[in-house]
């Protein structure tokens, strides 16, 4: 398999790490919130909560949840999700002038769902590494459609 989710765990919502998780997504809503959102990221979670890398064969993140889930079992569900509708995201570049960087962010009507785990030096680059994440889960469907219909078979 030529990528693969990683869920991370955190005690609570609140927690130093979770936080700087979900600081890339709200300075995308800082700037893209009056046309996209984030489904149920203001939602309160008690307790632990679980989120997901999206890794490269050798081990690097490329992309990561936009939103927490409350258990990994739902996590994994929401993974689940947004494999069966890979070919219907959409990669959106974030540019931040200050900064003379670019992230990008992949979009499902109008909802982020995934985000890039660095910044890039242009758009154009920041938007090859959102097109890899985006068919590398076009791979993921493709081969659990594969192994669904081999299942068929036998």
């Amino acid at each position: 398999m030529p990528a693969h989710f990683l869920y991370a765990r955190f005690p609570e919502r609140s927690h130093r790490a979770a936080v700087d998780w979900l600081r890339a997504v709200e300075d995308v809503l800082a700037v893209h919130g009056d046309s996209v959102r984030v489904a149920g990221a203001g939602a309160p979670v008690a307790g632990t909560v679980v989120g997901w890398r999206l890794l490269t064969e050798n081990h690097r993140e490329l992309g990561r949840s936009a939103r927490f889930s409350a258990s990994e079992g739902a996590a994994r569900a929401d993974v689940a999700g947004l494999i069966s509708v890979a070919h219907r995201l959409s990669v959106r570049s974030d540019p931040e002038p200050g900064m003379r960087t670019t992230g990008w962010f992949v979009v499902l009507d109008e909802e982020i769902i995934m985000i890039g785990a660095r910044r890039y030096e242009n758009r154009s680059v920041a938007r090859n590494a959102g097109s890899l994440a985006v068919r590398l889960l076009l791979a993921m469907r493709e081969e659990s459609r594969a192994g669904s219909s081999s299942e068929l078979v036998r």
